[in-house]
């Protein structure tokens, strides 16, 4: 794949040629696994922090992150484990 002026190639998918391509390791603080906060409170999920789930990575990329959980669900003592 040829890329168009202005982006670069990087795997199967062309992006602009002034971004930055990082691994998730080296633009996350922490990781963290355990119990999902419920989906069913809003609250939960009005934030600013990124949920990844296995199922975004579907591509060595995560190009589109769906949901944004807020740091309230974190503080509040959901189960999770930090790497």
């Amino acid at each position: 794949m040829k890329a168009k002026i202005n982006t670069k190639n990087f795997y199967n998918a062309e992006i602009p040629r002034d971004w930055e391509v990082e691994t998730v390791k080296d633009v996350c603080d922490k990781f963290l696994n355990g119990g999902t906060p419920s989906t069913q409170n809003e609250n939960y999920w009005s934030g600013e922090i990124p949920w990844i789930t296995g199922a975004d990575v579907i591509e060595p990329t995560i190009s589109i992150v769906r949901k944004m959980m807020a740091l309230y669900a974190i503080t509040i003592g959901i189960s999770m484990e930090i790497f």
